[in-house]
């Protein structure tokens, strides 16, 4: 998988994800001022996800000044159920990126359960099972190159 800083062209790209009424359920689409805080915000780093050239998935992760990395992912509505978020999540734990964290945190809303498996099965865990005020509940991983040497 090659992860590819955003671009406008695959902005337009992302955008044209949102077409599916499932994915708007899940994730609001991106707007010209997310677009603006993405480009600007130092600790802020966006990717449009390719396996031979085509784009099959969005993530963005947020580093907030505690080392903490907020991620929110999108998988290409038309590749669904195909492990492809699996393995871009867990390919994304190995990006340079990743070590400027001391652990990388996803808040998922409770029935978005492809979200959830994907992020339990690359060995993200439940860090609260009660949601939040908003309806999430949040997993978390502490990256590989992070975990103590024994």
């Amino acid at each position: 998988m090659e992860f590819i800083p955003l671009d406008e062209a695959s902005y337009r790209t992302l955008l044209s994800w949102f077409d599916d009424p499932l994915l708007r359920r899940w994730y609001g689409p991106p707007t010209d001022t997310w677009l603006h805080y993405v480009h600007n915000e130092p600790g802020v780093y966006v990717w449009m996800v390719h396996e031979n050239q085509t784009p099959i998935g969005h993530i963005q992760m947020d580093i907030h000044e505690d080392g903490v990395g907020y991620i929110g992912f999108i998988i290409n509505p038309g590749l669904r159920n195909q492990g492809y978020g699996r393995r871009m999540i867990s390919e994304f734990l190995g990006l340079p990126e990743i070590s400027r964290t001391s652990r990388v945190i996803a808040e998922v809303e409770v029935e978005n359960y492809a979200s959830i498996n994907c992020l339990l099965a690359v060995g993200f865990i439940v860090e609260n099972p009660q949601p939040n005020e908003q309806g999430f509940i949040s997993y978390s991983i502490i990256p590989p190159r992070n975990l103590p040497q024994p």
